[in-house]
């Protein structure tokens, strides 16, 4: 499982998703800064928001485009590293 956490001036987000590895991550960034990827997709286990969107429903799926973001995060939870994609 990894987490992914969002930063912007306005709100903190921090998601938690086991759809995905922290390598596919590492791709996504690859492709995306080679312009053949733009957002990445997942569904969340876990959501929290600090900042104007504090009170919203978890989304089913959740899609990230790195560019609306000032700072992504993402960590490798202990014990996770065992997907197989």
């Amino acid at each position: 499982m990894i987490e992914i956490r969002l930063f912007n001036p306005y709100i903190d987000i921090t998601y938690r998703t086991d759809d995905f590895p922290i390598e596919r991550w590492s791709q996504f960034l690859d492709n995306f800064r080679k312009g053949n990827e733009e957002i990445i997709s997942f569904g969340p286990t876990y959501e929290e928001i600090h900042g104007s969107d504090e009170n919203s429903k978890m989304p089913e799926i959740v899609t990230i485009c790195p560019k609306h973001w000032a700072k992504i995060s993402v960590t490798e939870l202990e014990g996770s590293g065992d997907w197989r994609g």
